[in-house]
């Protein structure tokens, strides 16, 4: 085998690893939201969503130890990082959850539809947003709706009576439901992250919480 053919094969099963790595993550430490119930057995969670941020370190430390998979998650997503993304000062920066799964653990499948609800008040001095990932590419998800997420600021969305709002993603929009809808497409796995631009307490001490991706009769 020619040396190119070894390099180029030896990329594609590096990024394939790393791909796996990030979507098929299951370490404990990963998850967003621990089951209270359950003191400290840390291995249960009550959400899929995962946090980039491992032990709240953009640096990836554990008193010491850099977290070399927890970083190599993020940086195949993810091309830059800075203090204030990690940092827990209520108010300020922002606040990352991440998902590529439902609240079955089922993949994200672009060819059904699911929804998320979060409660009101959402804890987000400024906004917050969605926004969907090609799994394959890490890129913005394409679409005929050109959007690959939403946010609080738009005009038109819809909210709940406690100040929240429900978002539905999936291929087509539910009727009604077209000012609040990600579009996604079948055939193409995907992963979102929801931001909180000026995050307040509530998310740092957990008592706030998004609903899981609920897949849809």
């Amino acid at each position: 085998m020619k040396q190119s053919a070894v390099i180029e094969l030896c990329m594609r099963q590096g990024s394939a690893q790393l791909l796996a790595q990030e979507l098929g993550a299951s370490r404990p430490s990963l998850y967003n939201w621990k089951n209270q119930l359950l003191g400290h057995d840390v291995s249960a969670t009550d959400r899929q969503w995962l946090t980039p941020f491992v032990g709240g370190s953009y640096q990836f430390l554990d008193n010491g130890a850099r977290l070399l998979d927890a970083r190599v998650m993020f940086f195949y997503a993810a091309t830059g990082i800075t203090p204030a993304m990690s940092e827990s000062r209520p108010g300020t920066g922002s606040a990352y959850a991440f998902a590529a799964r439902d609240a079955n653990a089922a993949y994200l499948d672009g060819s059904r539809t699911y929804k998320v609800t979060l409660a009101g008040p959402v804890p987000a001095k400024d906004f917050w947003s969605f926004t969907v990932y090609d799994n394959q590419t890490r890129s913005l998800l394409a679409t005929d709706q050109k959007l690959a997420g939403i946010d609080s600021t738009l005009p038109g969305i819809k909210k709940n009576p406690d100040g929240g709002a429900t978002i539905w993603f999936g291929p087509k929009a539910p009727a009604g439901e077209e000012k609040n809808w990600v579009q996604t497409m079948p055939g193409k796995g995907y992963n979102v992250l929801l931001r909180l631009y000026g995050p307040l307490e509530p998310w740092f001490n957990q008592s706030w919480r998004p609903s899981d991706f609920e897949l849809q009769p």
